[in-house]
């Protein structure tokens, strides 16, 4: 009998790991179901369990599954590892945080779990631990070196600072602020490496950008190196100032009539669009509420409107800079608002980026940036909430056609007259 269960066992894991290999979620779900069965008090099939979920983005049942396996294994790191990344997927830090922390109380070696709370503590605002910690990164291959070890920069006067711009172009638009600072501290000239995208923007904040070469190659001579997104810990960086940073170039711009720039999606390759873009049908809600004008050149025009958006990021800033507004997801363009200082209302997920904090309609890192968060995974709240705040201050009736009637634009054109005038006193507010 013994011999049959672990034949039958042996057969499970070899299906499970061709289910997953193959990327066949459920057929794994359905092997680690049968697992269970067998050994209801192994904690690993559980974790397992767990991970497929996630996978699957069921994830109220992978809390579940890790609740289980915490049950049965409540010292596992793994466990407290995935635990951390199913709290995360739905935008719980608060968790997440504490089962990092417990599990590097029981094992404190573990550069990946720093690195991940360094996440946490920043989207709490806790900016000295979480750049602190943002640095075990390289030790957890999530970051790699731009340069020797021995030529990384940490704070000294050297005569020439080459700064790596790593991560994706709203990341860069948000930590360029710290270069002047840099620049003092170096004494000496500083290099910028960044995008071939950015180049004609970032050209005032360092003596020199040049863009990324494709064969990894640095085209500059430099004395010391530092990764862009290092240079808070290095500066000892514990608070950080909303003001706008960057000044838009000289060009004509032709917005076509638009007022309000819209952003309704990103890119399709970042691992969390599907919870930052609006699908199709969501973005068509906003239609009529004002005079749009679409900020992105790829995807589909929702509804009829103008595509307004730059050649490059530098047009692209001066197009927003004659907006009154910018109605956005989580992409570079609201960083670049927000460095600009122009107002933009932002939608946020549940499970978002750290920057936009927990809670509250601000952060710290752009004054010009109000955040309309997700309630869970329903975007709809926050939607409503724009369009509320559009129709006060433009007038629906003025851009919706007499032929459209969207079920979101009906009830609001269908509000109680003493509700509509409350909502510009929400907007001063």
């Amino acid at each position: 009998m013994i011999e049959e269960k672990d034949e039958v066992m042996e057969n499970l894991h070899k299906l499970l790991r061709g289910s997953i290999e193959e990327g066949e979620f459920e057929a794994a779900l359905a092997c680690l179901d049968t697992m269970i069965r067998f050994t209801p008090y192994d904690s690993k099939p559980h974790i397992m369990r767990s991970e497929v979920l996630t996978q699957l983005e069921r994830f109220d049942e992978a809390i579940t599954s890790i609740q289980t396996a915490l049950s049965l294994s409540p010292s596992s790191s793994r466990a407290l590892g995935v635990a951390a990344n199913c709290y995360l997927s739905v935008g719980d830090v608060l968790s997440a945080k504490m089962a990092i922390d417990r599990s590097l109380t029981i094992a404190p070696e573990q550069p990946r779990m720093k690195w991940q709370r360094s996440f946490c503590s920043l989207s709490m605002f806790d900016f000295k631990s979480g750049f602190e910690e943002y640095e075990y990164g390289f030790c957890a291959s999530s970051r790699t070196p731009r340069g020797p070890l021995n030529k990384r920069w940490n704070g000294e006067p050297t005569p020439v600072l080459f700064v790596h711009g790593e991560q994706g172009l709203g990341d860069q638009i948000q930590f360029i602020r710290f270069l002047e600072e840099a620049k003092a501290r170096s004494g000496g000239m500083l290099v910028l490496e960044t995008q071939a995208e950015l180049i004609g923007l970032c050209k005032h904040c360092a003596d020199l950008v040049v863009a990324m070469q494709p064969d990894g190659s640095i085209p500059v001579a430099y004395t010391k190196w530092i990764s862009l997104l290092s240079i808070p810990n290095i500066l000892g960086v514990d608070k950080v100032f909303g003001n706008a940073y960057f000044t838009p170039p000289e060009v004509e711009v032709d917005l076509a009539g638009a007022k309000v720039g819209f952003v309704y999606s990103g890119n399709p390759k970042y691992p969390n669009d599907k919870g930052r873009s609006l699908t199709l049908e969501e973005a068509r809600q906003f239609e009529g509420f004002a005079p749009f004008g679409l900020l992105q050149n790829a995807g589909e025009i929702p509804f009829e409107m103008p595509r307004i958006a730059g050649a490059d990021i530098g047009h692209t800033a001066a197009v927003i800079s004659k907006l009154d507004l910018v109605v956005t997801v989580d992409t570079s363009i609201v960083h670049l608002c927000g460095a600009l200082g122009k107002e933009a209302w932002l939608i946020a997920p549940k499970n978002g980026e750290w920057r936009w904090g927990l809670s509250g309609s601000k952060s710290p890192w752009y004054d010009s940036v109000e955040v309309f968060r997700c309630v869970d995974q329903d975007r709809q709240p926050a939607i409503k909430a724009i369009c509320d705040r559009l129709k006060a201050r433009y007038g629906k009736s003025d851009f919706l056609p007499a032929n459209i009637k969207r079920p979101l634009a009906k009830a609001i054109e269908e509000a109680p007259e003493t509700q509509q005038q409350e909502e510009p006193e929400m907007q001063a507010a």
